[in-house]
């Protein structure tokens, strides 16, 4: 018995045990979170903060919904993730250390007055972080909130925020629209105008000619449109903008954009050294943008014509046509889809020769356009041509290559019969020219009679 009433109260006492070692646990927590939250700089959510003040540059930032405006010295739209970047730095900053109070002589570490000063506008009201001069490590900065009575030391974090000036701040989009949301694009350069239309997942080129444009190329320009970012503010209110060459531009770019057809314009004026001025023309500051912006915008037709001559999976392919001056093969894929020469004799044909063929063929690229029509054909040898290769699946022609005589440049080749007639590679031909054997695998060696009488002989015994 008295053994079990020891064993209660042991047990009792390792209760007890837990529960003042857990309570402790508690108590030691929720201490360091209490200290944390004081020691925080901003006892508010980031998020709340809804106006900045910058002194002594004046710079006033305003939240208007989920959007950060600049209402001075300047009324513009400011740069999202500059002014997140200063409002996320209040989520971690602290008061790091306390090195004076009470009877502070402030001028002693640059606050008197302060070299500069962050003022937050919030769901609580109003903070000003003064920020002075930095410890003598330069590690830190020496700081007074709301002008107590005291200096601590915080993060050089704000100063390098509190330093920053209207053009780190405010937002240098050259030409602000959504990329997949533009549906026409007028180009006006040294080279002409330039019209394209937007069909689909496709860009159509109708000025000055109607071709299929070349997609990575139209997303290039508009991806560096997009990307495009003011190198400086010349003019905030530009009046005189012949001055600037922007009355008779040297590029301008007209984009379409949304449902509700809004226009989109950038003007690109004179040189300036390396850097052009340019305009957005729904706002009023003049700026520099880069020389490489204005380079990459002076494309000429055959910078957005499409180059590629044909469209299809080599996959698709299931049968095809070789034809020359002298011969033609015709081979195709059997029930199992085995690839067999039907033409000029049934052989089997080897299979990774038929996909050569279709994958030149997929890859023949323009290196120049000649003429828009085929007239003339003789002339670049495509009446007869030196090869034409036809390739087909599910009975539909897919392609219709044609190469004649040789240029300097390369090879005449052409589409089927509509034209255009083009220029590619040089060696196009020589990728192109077999014979039978290059295509056919080898026949069945014949078995010899000798051979033949031995295998009837041996079969009789």
């Amino acid at each position: 018995m008295k053994f079990k009433t020891t064993g209660i109260l042991a047990a009792i006492l390792a209760v007890l045990v837990v529960i003042v070692y857990f309570g402790d646990v508690k108590r030691s927590e929720k201490k360091k979170q209490v200290e944390e939250k004081e020691s925080k700089l901003v006892q508010v959510d980031p998020d709340s903060i809804r106006e900045i003040i910058l002194q002594p540059s004046g710079i006033h930032l305003v939240k208007e919904k989920d959007q950060w405006e600049i209402l001075e010295p300047v009324y513009t739209r400011a740069d999202r993730s500059a002014v997140q970047g200063i409002v996320s730095t209040f989520r971690w900053a602290k008061r790091y250390r306390t090195v004076a109070s009470d009877s502070v002589n402030f001028a002693e570490y640059g606050l008197e007055p302060p070299r500069y000063d962050i003022i937050l506008v919030h769901s609580a009201g109003k903070d000003t972080i003064h920020l002075g001069d930095k410890t003598p490590t330069g590690t830190y900065v020496f700081a007074r909130m709301n002008h107590e009575n005291k200096v601590f030391t915080t993060t050089t974090s704000l100063l390098n925020h509190a330093k920053k000036t209207l053009y780190n701040l405010r937002d240098k989009t050259v030409l602000p629209f959504e990329k997949d949301q533009v549906s026409e694009i007028v180009l006006k350069n040294r080279h002409g105008r330039f019209e394209l239309t937007k069909q689909g997942e496709t860009w159509k080129l109708q000025k000055p000619i109607q071709t299929d444009a070349e997609k990575f190329k139209v997303d290039d320009i508009l991806s560096r449109l997009r990307n495009a970012r003011a190198k400086k503010f010349v003019e905030e209110e530009a009046k005189d903008l012949a001055k600037y060459g922007l009355t008779r531009p040297t590029v301008r770019v007209d984009l379409t954009v949304g449902a509700d057809k809004a226009k989109k314009t950038l003007l690109i004026g004179k040189r300036k050294g390396a850097q052009y001025y340019a305009k957005d023309e729904s706002r009023p500051p003049v700026f520099l943008v880069d020389s490489l912006l204005v380079h990459n915008l002076q494309v000429n037709t055959f910078d957005l014509r499409k180059k590629k001559l044909f469209d299809f999976l080599t996959t698709q392919v299931d049968s095809l046509e070789l034809i020359y001056p002298a011969s033609r093969f015709v081979c195709a894929k059997d029930t199992n889809g085995t690839w067999q020469v039907l033409e000029p004799e049934k052989r089997k044909a080897k299979a990774w020769r038929m996909s050569g063929i279709a994958g030149t063929v997929v890859g023949v690229r323009a290196k120049k356009f000649v003429s828009e029509k085929p007239t003339n054909l003789a002339k670049y040898h495509l009446d007869k041509p030196l090869v034409e290769v036809k390739l087909y699946g599910n009975g539909k022609l897919l392609a219709d290559l044609r190469l004649g005589s040789s240029t300097k440049d390369g090879i005449y080749a052409m589409a089927g019969d509509k034209g255009p007639i083009v220029v590619v590679n040089k060696n196009t031909l020589d990728k192109l020219k077999f014979t039978l054997d290059d295509i056919a695998e080898p026949k069945p060696e014949p078995v010899a009679a000798a051979d033949t009488a031995k295998a009837d002989t041996s079969k009789g015994q």
